[in-house]
């Protein structure tokens, strides 16, 4: 059966703190108008463009009806076909308002064509693209693409344990996460590639800093959550991927999440780093190259470091690799993500051949850093200069500016460069000396010592121009070649030490990342530059960086 209907108003509310929107519509088929109409979230963008409003006339494709407050039935829209814009029709009929009648047994219903009665259960199943916060009696039939690792967690609040997963069917993909008693309960249950019937959890709002899913919600298991197997698996997808071109990785915002694809241009050896909280991992970084002519380093941590095999060219795909701002733009596999050595899918099999045949000898551009070698031929990143900071509003805008200097130390202001920290490791707060005690307020305790964090103000210089930077506590060490605690050591004990080293660190020059943002003190707008990375000026290699520059000119 085929429902045509007609837009008579669009009406937005706000939810879950403001952070998205819904579109609440009033339809039409000529005679009576209907309120209780919500748009998916998956639609809004075809409103905002403009390519759906009033007076439209539709094809409702796929749809659910919810029950709200037992009586109330809210049909909600999942896709449709805009066959007449408003622009072009006016209203037609004088339609009066629809009475609903009451529900008595209060049960969701589903478009017929989507075939989601599952017969040989007789239970009614919802699409993972229907899934609202509105919603509480709904059950979906997926396929788990993917499970992470537990992972323990501890902050102000307590400590606990989570583990998630990604599920998908027809209609699209959404993320579960298990928390506390629930990790116990479903971790051993939930198989990867294995299908199930999931019930009563519940549903918001996604968090994009973690997933590269595309949907608005997630949802979280409770102690009412039902997880049964099913052996109807045929229908369902394996797997879904929405890849961002390696060229397209430098217009995406640190933190996000996203899926890409690419051929290894080179691996790493695996090294063992410390973490902060000195335990020792094992990472890989990898090259990875694709049909934009861009290269971007990917790290890989613990196992896939270890079992990585790099040669032969292999094509990796990741699902939900982390964007990171380091040095460029480069990517890094986290407990969440999924990594596929020569995956059979045709983004895979296309680089495949165009790699075999051109890509192999084809000049590449990387968007990485290679680490610590910032100044190398091979690093293309953004090049500046002092006066290009105001000359072209650097920093202005609502993301951090990064970019790279040549530029030379001349001056350090010697006033408060440093400051008495808590010495807690994963603490920087500034303490409250309060005689032979210090005080966090933070941590909200007591110690006997502290700790020394630089915090350097300097004056640096190019041939266009000056500029204030600051520099933190790894620069800062890197710019004096001492330590903070020991420069707090000469600062109390041996002043000329502690002069002299200051001085030695003028009319030096280096290649600087720095950062560069606006930020409001007082009321006042101010643009902050920090460095995030030094290293020391390396002659042979600018002047090979000068070099490739000019031939590139040369050749547009």
């Amino acid at each position: 059966m085929m429902i045509f209907l007609q837009i008579r108003l669009f009406a937005t509310v706000k939810t879950h703190q403001h952070r998205f929107f819904k579109w609440l519509i009033v339809l039409s088929d000529g005679i009576h108008a209907y309120s209780s109409v919500m748009l998916a979230t998956q639609l809004n963008q075809r409103v905002t463009s403009g390519e759906l409003d009033a007076k439209a006339i539709i094809k409702l494709n796929n749809y659910t009806c919810n029950i709200v407050q037992e009586t109330r039935k809210v049909l909600v829209i999942l896709d449709l076909t805009v066959l007449t814009c408003g622009s072009e029709t006016d209203i037609i009929g004088q339609p009066k308002p629809y009475n609903d009648q009451s529900v008595t047994n209060p049960r969701p219903t589903i478009h017929p064509q989507q075939n989601l009665v599952d017969k040989s259960e007789n239970r009614i199943v919802f699409p993972i693209s229907s899934l609202t916060p509105y919603q509480n009696r709904w059950t979906i039939r997926t396929r788990v693409t993917s499970k992470s690792e537990i992972r323990k967690w501890s902050n102000s609040r307590g400590e606990g344990k989570l583990f998630s997963v990604d599920l998908i069917d027809e209609s699209g993909e959404i993320r579960a996460t298990a928390f506390r008693d629930q990790v116990e309960k479903f971790y051993d249950v939930l198989e990867v590639n294995k299908v199930y019937y999931i019930s009563r959890c519940s549903i918001k709002t996604a968090n994009k800093n973690f997933t590269s899913i595309k949907n608005d919600y997630e949802m979280t298991f409770t102690n009412e959550t039902a997880v049964e197997p099913c052996d109807d698996i045929a229908s369902l997808p394996k797997v879904s991927f929405n890849f961002v071109r390696i060229g397209d990785i430098e217009n995406q915002p640190a933190e996000r999440m996203i899926d890409v694809v690419g051929v290894v241009k080179s691996a790493d050896d695996v090294v063992t780093i410390n973490t902060k909280s000195n335990r020792q991992v094992n990472k890989r970084d990898i090259e990875l190259v694709d049909d934009s002519g861009k290269v971007v380093r990917l790290t890989l941590w613990g196992t896939n470091a270890e079992e990585f095999d790099g040669s032969q060219f292999p094509v990796v795909a990741v699902r939900g690799a982390r964007v990171t701002e380091f040095g460029g733009r480069s990517l890094s596999v986290v407990g969440s993500s999924q990594l596929m050595t020569n995956p059979d899918i045709p983004e895979a099999h296309i680089l495949r051949g165009w790699f075999d045949v051109q890509g192999k000898d084809q000049e590449l551009v990387s968007i990485s850093t290679k680490r610590g070698d910032i100044g190398s031929p091979g690093f293309s990143g953004n090049w500046k200069n002092i006066s290009d900071i105001h000359g072209e509003n650097l920093g202005q805008q609502e993301k951090a500016d990064y970019f790279n200097l040549k530029a030379t130390i001349i001056y350090i202001r010697k006033e408060n460069l440093m400051y008495k920290a808590c010495p807690k490791e994963d603490c920087n707060k500034k303490v409250i000396d309060q005689g032979g005690s210090y005080r966090c307020e933070k941590c909200n305790q007591t110690f006997p010592d502290f700790k020394y964090r630089l915090m350097i103000s300097a004056s640096i210089v190019d041939s266009t121009g000056s500029n204030w930077l600051t520099f933190f506590q790894e620069t800062g060490e890197a710019m004096l070649k001492c330590t903070a605690q020991q420069l707090g050591a000469w600062k109390e004990n041996d002043e000329s030490k502690y002069e002299h080293t200051i001085n030695e660190a003028l009319f030096q020059s280096y290649i600087l990342k720095v950062r560069a943002k606006m930020e409001s003190f007082n009321d006042e707008n101010r643009l902050k530059c920090s460095c995030v990375n030094l290293t020391p000026m390396d002659y042979v290699q600018q002047s090979r960086r000068l070099l490739e520059g000019i031939r590139r000119m040369q050749m547009v």
